[in-house]
């Protein structure tokens, strides 16, 4: 045995995430794209925009019930703006919320 935990399901892409830990805790963004195993894409359209996501560990992310459609067919065509995100996430609720904890 490793002593290494199983790695959990990456969300998809469109997926609204909000992360458990590390400096961003707390905050909510949309999964981007895939890095490698186990580590995502994301993106918030304003700390972390879609020219330079951040990559994260996917046991770091709690997934959220809601999702955003088209991200994956935006993202092939160059479609998918900054602001889009940020809109999207504000009529959601995603934004500007934050808890110390993460939870």
């Amino acid at each position: 045995m490793t002593g290494r935990r199983d790695q959990p399901a990456l969300p998809a892409v469109g997926t609204i995430v909000q992360s458990k830990a590390g400096r961003d805790a707390g905050l909510y963004f949309v999964v981007v794209g895939t890095a490698d195993e186990g580590h995502v894409w994301l993106s918030d359209g304003d700390r972390h925009k879609l020219c330079r996501p951040k990559k994260k560990k996917a046991r770091h992310l709690r997934t959220q019930p809601h999702r955003l459609e088209g991200v994956q067919e935006l993202l092939s065509h160059n479609g998918l703006q900054d602001a889009a995100i940020r809109r999207q996430l504000k009529a959601l609720g995603y934004w500007g919320q934050r808890t110390p904890d993460g939870t």
